[in-house]
């Protein structure tokens, strides 16, 4: 399935990209594509997870227009996740 990523902030430096498209797994989970963000672009992308599972707090992770803050909500084709820190969120950055 392909899920729409845009990135902002040190994310988008990290990445060198404003959007991709990244291809999962059907029934990949939030923590799946934070997993294979990390592996290809740099240990950023692993902090997004804290140690209980939930979005760590400096951390904007958007799906669909809505915040999340559990890693394992599955994703479908065609969704659309935001990855931003959290300042460029409530500065309205990006």
């Amino acid at each position: 399935m392909k899920i729409t990523v845009v990135l902002a902030g040190a994310f988008r430096e990290v990445a060198g990209e404003k959007e991709l498209i990244e291809e999962l797994p059907e029934g990949a989970s939030l923590k799946d594509l934070i997993s294979a963000l990390a592996s290809r672009y740099d240990d950023l992308f692993e902090d997004i997870a804290g140690r209980s599972g939930e979005v760590s707090r400096d951390v904007a992770l958007i799906v669909n227009n809505a915040f999340v803050f559990k890693l394992d909500r599955k994703l479908k084709d065609g969704d659309r996740v935001i990855i931003s820190d959290l300042i460029e969120v409530s500065l309205g950055g990006g």
